[in-house]
């Protein structure tokens, strides 16, 4: 399984050199990475030897220069792609946090009755709070916001959240 890390979105310069959006919690990662493997969509593209890495902070981009890009139009083949990495090189993460795609696919359980409700089907942000669409059993979707009044528990071995419902949420 792979995790999306960020997204070139370019060229920059005649040099060789690309943008990336960043598309994680731990951007400063690229900065350890001696290597970038880059896909469109389901499909690898190639990997490539990074050469340098630096940070426009004012615009949120890194640019990289590799060992297989010499000018701007070899930038052209991979303008759009993904940058990712192996679920055993994602970052570690603290306490009660966890990957989206680790989250999908969970059982969602009503906390007081234990009665299943559904499985997450994603996760959206929508404002302050990040939100899970439950795919419910009765085949229509659900919004669950991502809280500690409604999550009450994610037991990961087992594969399942619990949740707190209010009247009127589900």
């Amino acid at each position: 399984m792979l995790t999306v890390v960020g997204r070139v979105v370019g060229g920059h310069a005649l040099k060789g050199e690309f943008k990336v959006q960043p598309l994680t919690d731990y951007p400063e990662r690229f900065y350890s990475m001696k290597t970038l493997s880059l896909f469109r969509g389901e499909s690898f593209v190639c990997k490539a030897t990074i050469i340098n890495v630096r940070v426009i902070e004012s615009k949120g981009l890194f640019i990289f220069k590799c060992e297989e890009f010499t000018d701007f139009d070899s930038i052209e083949s991979i303008s759009g792609c993904v940058i990712c990495v192996p679920k055993e090189e994602r970052a570690a993460l603290r306490a009660g946090e966890y990957w989206i795609e680790d989250l999908v696919g969970m059982s969602v359980i009503e906390n007081n009755t234990r009665v299943l409700l559904g499985k997450v089907k994603d996760i959206i942000r929508s404002g302050e709070n990040e939100l899970y669409i439950i795919e419910g059993e009765d085949g229509k979707e659900h919004l669950i916001p991502i809280v500690d009044e409604f999550i009450k528990s994610i037991d990961e071995h087992e594969r399942q959240i619990y949740v707190a419902l209010i009247d009127g949420l589900w």
